[in-house]
């Protein structure tokens, strides 16, 4: 006999938590049931790339356990249990145990490691690691020897924070990148250039501009440079959202499960929410915007149709070496006005018409950071 179920959550991440505590504070007497392939840990994941130097623990990391939260918010949750394949049109979902029957089903099955294709052809012996997960930590954490030489391939958001991390924790660390510079989709050249000094300052070395051509012992070899022998390699390479399941039941499919502005996927009664959802062509990938969207889908789970409207939100970067917070651009173009100096950055972009399209700062004039997000149109 197959359990009924109002909502069927696949995945006990962030997103899939935060939408059956909304869904529970919109109904208290709809049935939930969380289906994940993890087990009874829940952990903040904005927390791995600065643990290090902190010397969190796996312990230290979890915040509670699933099974105490369920019993107290009357949720059903099922712990290391894979879904093996979807009946969409009778609205069943099959388990390698059971069957679930659900009136609503949303994926929220977050995003995996991306790693360049090319990687493991052109380092053959070497292993690339992730850090996307409590496990990803942990095991990172056993192979880092005291001090150890870590390569980072990366100089996005991850690639930066983890570099300052490992540095400050005594670990030597030389970042690789094909990018000319930090962050360089978010921020002007000058606070770039603070950046990588900062964490310069502090050992860490840069290999910018430059591609992997193939690997010499434990040292990589690019089309420019040898790097230093390392112990432990790291791809800081960005996620990709899980669609596997997704397209294996005929969902449409872009870079992540695409979705309407009320989450809902290609066929009816089926959601996306978090790391794994595209709607209307963007990712919504920040805890703040999944917190948003996530409102907004219990509300229209539970019979009150609300669109998400994720409004532009700043992305803290966790460097202590050099504090900064920005936010991307809302639209293309624009120039880049810039004052101060290191450490205290205040950086607009403006257009021809002077409307404000993204900003950076950094140090004390961080302080500023919501006055110039009232400006965005």
């Amino acid at each position: 006999m197959s359990d009924l179920y109002d909502m069927v959550i696949i995945g006990s991440g962030h997103a899939g938590l935060t939408l059956a505590k909304q869904i529970r504070l919109q109904s208290k007497s709809a049935s939930i049931a969380i289906i994940t392939a993890d087990d009874d840990e829940v952990y903040a994941k904005p927390m791995l790339s600065n643990a290090f130097n902190k010397k969190l623990d796996r312990k230290k990391l979890v915040q509670q356990k699933l099974s105490d939260w369920s019993q107290k918010s009357k949720v059903d949750v099922f712990l290391q249990c894979s879904v093996v394949d979807i009946d969409c049109d009778n609205r069943i979902l099959t388990t390698v145990e059971k069957k679930f029957l659900y009136r609503n089903l949303i994926f929220c099955v977050g995003a995996i490691t991306r790693y360049p294709e090319t990687l493991d052809s052109v380092t053959p012996g070497v292993t690339w690691r992730g850090l996307n997960t409590l496990d990803d930590y942990v095991e990172l954490t056993r192979s880092l020897k005291k001090p150890s030489q870590v390569t980072i391939l990366g100089a996005g958001l991850i690639g930066c924070e983890l570099a300052n991390d490992l540095a400050l924790s005594g670990h030597k660390v030389a970042v690789i990148s094909s990018d000319t510079r930090p962050l360089q989709r978010y921020l002007p050249k000058a606070l770039s250039q603070a950046l990588l000094d900062s964490l310069n300052a502090i050992g860490v070395q840069w290999f910018l501009d430059q591609e992997i051509e193939g690997v010499n012992g434990n040292c990589i070899v690019t089309n420019s440079s040898e790097l230093p022998v390392s112990d432990v390699f790291v791809a800081a390479t960005g996620l990709s959202p899980r669609v596997a399941l997704a397209s294996k039941i005929g969902l449409r499919t872009n870079i992540g499960i695409v979705c309407n502005n009320y989450m809902q996927t290609s066929k009816p009664g089926i959601y996306a929410l978090g790391d794994c959802a595209e709607q209307n062509g963007k990712l919504h990938m920040y805890i703040d915007a999944i917190n948003i969207s996530a409102r907004a889908l219990a509300k229209t789970l539970t019979g009150n149709p609300t669109e998400v409207k994720v409004p532009p939100i700043p992305v803290i970067l966790k460097t202590p070496t050099f504090p900064l917070c920005f936010l991307p651009k809302v639209q293309e173009g624009g120039e880049w006005n810039i004052s101060g100096t290191a450490p205290n950055f205040y950086a607009k972009c403006t257009t021809m018409s002077n409307e404000l399209v993204a900003f950076s700062l950094s140090g004390k004039e961080m302080l500023h950071s919501r006055k110039l997000l009232s400006q965005i149109v």
